[in-house]
């Protein structure tokens, strides 16, 4: 769901339905970070039925069509909370704490600077209060029209939209040798690009307007190669060397 890189939130039902399928603290995960779920963690998480072989994916597709059709493949059911999930998600004080937590996240990843996190959780609240009806759907609309008007998606989408063109340009003039990429804002989106940067092994001058901005992106990046590095995804030497690639400038 990478709605949220573009300012935007998971429409058409996305973020109503997607936390009764893997639960509130797995949507939520999902729908602000816009990350990837890799297939065994999706089957896991009850976000997929079954994961096959790229090969074999047409075929068991068109299986998997024919016996929802014709009544043999039964409608699979979301995923049964664990004990402390239930406690954390569906009661009072577990979601107080939760949403606590959800909302000090999005303030230290964004600054405050981004709508789109702010309204996916408003639009989670929002359909959890009001769980019959229409309405939470209505919600959900309007919200997005809101974020699609703003300054900050248009931007985002501007970045997308460029980077994607990008792709598709020739030219035959010699490569330059690229060594430093500077980087301008330590948002979520600078973090990112200096994060993804930092990775591919050029020197990055992270720069923005104070010590306070600039530690909130350098915390940003470290957070996320260290739930890499913990899940055995990079080494402490790819972690360190990382790291060491980046310089802060206020």
């Amino acid at each position: 769901l990478p709605e949220v890189k573009l300012g935007l939130l998971p429409g058409f039902g996305g973020t109503q339905n997607l936390p009764k399928l893997v639960g509130i603290q797995g949507g939520m995960d999902m729908m602000l970070t816009g990350k990837d779920i890799r297939p065994p963690k999706a089957k896991k998480m009850g976000l997929v039925d079954l994961v096959v072989a790229p090969q074999s994916l047409e075929s068991v597709a068109i299986q998997s069509a024919e016996g929802l059709a014709n009544g043999t493949v039964k409608k699979s059911k979301p995923k049964e909370k664990s004990l402390m999930n239930r406690l954390i998600e569906d009661t009072p004080p577990g979601q107080y704490l939760m949403w606590d937590k959800v909302k000090k996240m999005v303030d230290k990843n964004t600054g405050g600077n981004y709508p789109a996190p702010y309204a996916i959780i408003d639009c989670v609240k929002y359909g959890l209060a009001h769980p019959s009806g229409n309405d939470k759907f209505k919600h959900e609309r309007e919200e997005f029209a809101k974020l699609a008007a703003t300054k900050e998606s248009e931007a985002l989408i501007g970045i997308f939209d460029g980077m994607n063109q990008m792709k598709k340009l020739s030219s035959s003039a010699a490569p330059i040798d690229v060594k430093k990429v500077a980087v301008m804002g330590a948002g979520l989106m600078g973090a990112g690009i200096a994060q993804v940067t930092a990775e591919k092994g050029y020197d990055v001058l992270l720069k923005d307007r104070d010590a306070a901005s600039l530690g909130r992106g350098l915390s940003y990046m470290t957070d996320n190669w260290e739930k890499k590095h913990k899940r055995k995804r990079m080494t402490t030497y790819q972690l360190n060397l990382n790291t060491s690639r980046v310089t802060p400038l206020a």
